[in-house]
């Protein structure tokens, strides 16, 4: 008898057993806890007898069947027992939920760069107005086309169907974070192009409010969606901003290697981006450009302020799975 015939009728009976083992696992799902240890060394002397058999040259028929004890054990060691498909979705719409405040919390620099850029912005556009009214029109050409001292009115009528505004307010805001995103790939440049666009927006508006004495008009039209919509920007931003950073700063990883790991969270973010700007057209179009009184706008916008930060709160505080968010840790390290 050679070598090889020996080696297989020595380790067959070894096999046979753990083909049988592996039926059972296969039956409950995973390994019962008392025979992790065991199921562990038997999964690792049969990859250490695949290697052997196909160094002796122990045939074809030897080695699928290793080969298969081999896979199937692998699959039993590292797979998630499967969820049932509503319980997945569940899962993921938790996760959504606590991933946006966690990226805030674990990217705090970002986050309040973002702010930084858009409220600076803001100041400084509307310091400008404030010194002549005119100027408005330098900071946003297309006035005519947006929101005015004496739009909004209770009874006012509205000229378009809101289904019609929902439309293109969500295409729009959608088209507007997503340019947060991307453009940070080039070097975060874009991304603080966009913030300070939009900040300058903001505050020139509530200048010329302010010119016309009508700035307790111009809140009502902007905080209702507002609210969830800046949220929004500023979750774009940061995703932009993270992608910058794997360039600016790689760390101990190959800037490729950054890149993978913040677009995971920066994919995350622009799903929770888009999520929330779907959210802000509604309401825009349906209660912020509606014939509501000012002090149900105010309210809504109240309840709305008071929903984030709530739920900002919650999603803080509530307990990481373990796993969960190592690669946004790891990534932090750069």
């Amino acid at each position: 008898m050679d070598r090889a015939e020996s080696f297989v009728r020595t380790r067959a009976p070894a096999w046979t057993a753990f083909e049988k083992e592996l039926a059972g696992v296969r039956a409950a799902g995973s390994v019962p806890a008392d025979r992790i240890v065991a199921f562990a060394r038997a999964y690792r002397d049969a990859a250490a007898d695949l290697s052997a058999a196909r160094a002796m040259g122990c045939g074809a028929e030897v080695s699928l069947r290793l080969n298969r004890l081999v896979s199937e054990a692998h699959g039993a060691v590292y797979r998630r027992r499967a969820r049932p498909s509503t319980e997945r979705r569940r899962g993921a719409a938790a996760r959504m939920l606590v991933a946006l405040p966690r990226a805030f919390a674990d990217h705090p620099g970002t986050a309040l760069l973002g702010l930084a850029f858009f409220l600076g912005s803001a100041l400084l556009a509307g310091l400008y107005v404030a010194g002549d009214e005119r100027r408005v029109h330098e900071v946003f050409p297309t006035l005519e086309n947006v929101i005015h001292p004496g739009d909004g009115k209770p009874g006012e009528k509205l000229n378009v169907m809101p289904a019609t505004l929902t439309s293109f307010y969500i295409v729009n805001n959608s088209f507007v974070a997503m340019n947060f995103l991307a453009h940070g790939i080039l070097l975060g440049l874009g991304t603080t192009w966009f913030l300070l666009v939009n900040g300058s927006v903001l505050g020139a508006l509530a200048a010329h409010f302010a010119h016309q004495g009508a700035l307790h008009r111009f809140w009502p039209q902007i905080l209702p969606h507002g609210v969830t919509e800046m949220l929004a920007m500023m979750t774009g931003a940061q995703a932009g901003f993270l992608l910058a950073k794997a360039f600016w700063r790689p760390g101990e990883y190959s800037r490729v290697d950054a890149l993978a790991l913040r677009g995971r969270e920066a994919g995350v973010l622009a799903l929770a981006t888009v999520c929330l700007m779907v959210w802000s057209g509604f309401v825009e179009s349906y209660l912020t450009r509606s014939t509501a009184d000012d002090g149900v706008r105010n309210l809504f916008a109240a309840v709305a302020a008071v929903g984030v930060a709530a739920w900002f709160a919650l999603a803080l505080r509530a307990k990481r799975e373990p796993g969960e968010g190592d690669g946004v840790r790891a990534g932090a390290r750069t």
